[in-house]
């Protein structure tokens, strides 16, 4: 398990939906359906995170982004979507996690400390500064939110187990979970 897989899990590409999946016809009438509402009713906070996070999980970072913009605005106090705005500032800067979608990420682990998304993005963040105490500190956090036997509790864990062990060994070991 590496922390590039669990980067990749997290926004949805370990996993690309197919185009012909049962019920996408469904879903993207939904799609239809809330980008309307959010151009009837601009200052619908809801409507734009629903449009933003749908967005995301189609891995449409281009469109997420005014989106998560939009939504941050109108819900500035809302963890999740601080969060999302993050992941979506961060794959659309080459994946680097900094600056302002670092602040994103502090802003809504100060609002909710198990916002999932935040943890999630602040593990990656700790162990890409090679700070892998706190790498593993954010990852056993968000381990004990997440359903014991899903993969992705089990990736967690395992990234969990290995910051641990390169906190207590001193080891750089950036190659062993790239």
């Amino acid at each position: 398990v590496s922390l590039t897989a669990i980067a990749d899990a997290q926004s949805g590409s370990a996993h690309p939906a197919t185009a012909a999946a049962p019920g996408e016809h469904d879903f993207m009438e939904l799609v239809r359906k809330v980008e309307e509402k959010t151009r009837a009713n601009p200052d619908d906070g809801e409507a734009w995170a629903m449009l933003a996070k749908t967005y995301g999980a189609m891995e449409r970072w281009p469109e997420a982004l005014p989106a998560f913009e939009q939504a941050t605005r109108l819900l500035p106090r809302d963890a999740s979507v601080l969060s999302g705005y993050a992941e979506a500032l961060a794959i659309t800067s080459g994946r680097v996690l900094s600056g302002r979608s670092m602040d994103l990420v502090r802003q809504a682990l100060e609002l909710d400390p198990d916002d999932m998304k935040g943890l999630e993005l602040a593990g990656i963040h700790a162990y890409q500064e090679q700070d892998f105490a706190r790498a593993a500190i954010h990852f056993k956090r968000l381990h004990r939110l997440l359903p014991p036997e899903s993969p992705y509790a089990q990736e967690i864990l395992a990234a969990q187990e290995e910051t641990e062990r390169l906190a207590q060994t001193g080891v750089a070991g950036l190659d062993t979970l790239a």
